[in-house]
């Protein structure tokens, strides 16, 4: 990430942006990759906003240079590059700083659209011309180190407290681990099994006992066959002995323990 993102237009204050640049990438400043200057690279068929909001964003300060000639017309139109690259800083967040050369003044509120009106309320520096210009510059510079020093210590900061928060919140706040879906117990399963074998044991001789008695019946007979005797006697059984039976099954089936 680089410390410094100077604009300018380059029909107002070229040459000083010139010195000034050159002042910001000596060894007592950001060095050379420290300060990123002119956009002249944009690949043909590229979006040119795009472009701008990502070198924007790459620096950690922002100086806008201001010369007599800085507002005009082409500041009120939406695609002017001076200012996409102003507005892409404030809407990120980053220190925009002006920088007042050449004898100019800050702009008015209503000079400016109203994107850049924040603008006004920023801190500026004045960067004198002849002597003064090397002392302003140098005064600048220990301005940005200081205010990138504090930048840091609040990211850092932030991020202690950030992260003691997360050590101490309460317990029903950490994140839990999905539940499972409830599995069937082995006992109800063995439950079921058992109703369904001695229902069938204990309900169909009943069944069959009721259908040939009715056979007889229809029939106008009512022989004394054996197995007739032996169904009905099952059947009789069954009605009183089912509950008994059937009781301690439901029970196994719906008990939480075996």
């Amino acid at each position: 990430m680089r410390a410094v993102f100077l604009s300018y237009r380059r029909d107002d204050t070229q040459t000083v942006t010139g010195f000034i640049y050159q002042h910001l990438t000596a060894l007592n400043g950001f060095g050379p990759d420290g300060v990123f200057m002119d956009i002249d690279d944009i690949p043909p068929g590229i979006d040119f906003r795009d472009v701008i909001d990502e070198s924007v964003g790459q620096c950690r300060f922002f100086l806008a240079v201001i010369g007599p000639r800085w507002v005009n017309a082409r500041l009120q139109h939406p695609g002017d590059f001076v200012r996409l690259e102003i507005e892409a800083a404030l809407k990120r967040g980053i220190p925009v700083v002006p920088l007042l050369v050449d004898g100019a003044v800050m702009p008015k509120p209503e000079e400016l659209p109203e994107s850049l009106r924040p603008l006004v309320y920023m801190n500026a520096t004045s960067v004198r011309p002849g002597r003064q210009f090397a002392t302003d510059i140098a005064q600048l510079v220990k301005g940005l180190h200081k205010a990138e020093e504090w930048t840091d210590r609040g990211r850092r900061s932030s991020a202690q407290a950030k992260s003691r928060a997360g050590e101490h919140r309460p317990p029903e706040q950490l994140a839990r681990p999905p539940e499972r879906p409830a599995s069937i117990p082995p006992h109800r399963g063995i439950g079921v099994i058992l109703m369904g074998v001695f229902g069938a044991v204990l309900i169909i001789p009943g069944i069959l006992a009721v259908i040939m008695g009715y056979q007889n019946l229809s029939r106008g007979r009512c022989d004394n066959h054996p197995l007739t005797k032996r169904l009905s006697i099952l059947g009789v059984v069954v009605a009183i002995a089912g509950p008994f039976i059937f009781w301690p099954l439901w029970i196994l089936q719906n008990q939480k323990h075996f």
